[in-house]
């Protein structure tokens, strides 16, 4: 009988999938990719490759499996249109090859897990905790030095801060690995941030 949970599991990776389509639909109507940065795309990215490592390799819930390559397509969709909105010239050289030199390692670390499988699923998870606990930090820091969330979907910062508490009451319940349980916590923070940005930046926006 499946636990009640693996289904459950299902709430917080459908919105974290749905948290960057928000963007991807929001950056379709405004042609612009402005508002993002670039390296909090990457960053995304890079966390999410590790995290189909660390799904695969420590057999977490089926619905993490099915669901953490939909939500690595979606933030892929967010890299082709910074491409795509703001030309290639303004895309940092350094993070283009960067992706390239991540999806090497990605391969490698994928035939190394092969032979080792636990040692290289408990570290890509802790790879992933480290680069999720950072990935917003370059998005949170342009949002405070142009003091604007001008051009970010509120409904990306909702849909991450739900995903984010049903994660973690998920990790508690099935008592997953810490990493999943770090995750979640962060995410709760960078809500919290977020928020508290939009509330912000907004209140000025109107005062002024």
């Amino acid at each position: 009988m499946i636990h009640l949970s693996e289904y459950i599991a299902w709430i917080p990776m459908i919105l974290f999938c749905g948290a960057p389509l928000a963007q991807v639909y929001l950056n379709w109507c405004k042609q612009s990719t402005k508002s993002l940065s670039q390296w909090t795309v990457f960053l995304g990215i890079s966390g999410l490759m590790c995290s189909l490592l660390y799904d695969h390799f420590m057999c977490l819930p089926f619905a993490y499996r099915v669901m953490h390559p939909l939500i690595l397509l979606a933030w892929t969709m967010l890299a082709l249109q910074e491409f795509w909105y703001s030309g290639r010239k303004s895309v940092s050289k350094e993070i283009a090859y960067s992706y390239a030199a991540v999806v090497t390692i990605a391969l490698a670390v994928l035939f190394w897990g092969g032979m080792y499988p636990l040692e290289v699923g408990f570290s890509t998870g802790w790879l992933f905790t480290i680069l999720y606990a950072i990935f917003q930090l370059p998005q949170l820091i342009k949002n405070q030095r142009e003091k604007s969330v001008e051009g970010l979907s509120i409904w990306y910062v909702v849909m991450l801060g739900s995903a984010a508490c049903a994660e973690l009451g998920i990790a508690y319940w099935r008592l997953l690995p810490i990493q999943s349980v770090l995750n979640a916590v962060r995410g709760l923070l960078v809500y919290t941030i977020f928020i508290y940005q939009f509330a912000s930046f907004s209140k000025k926006k109107r005062a002024s």
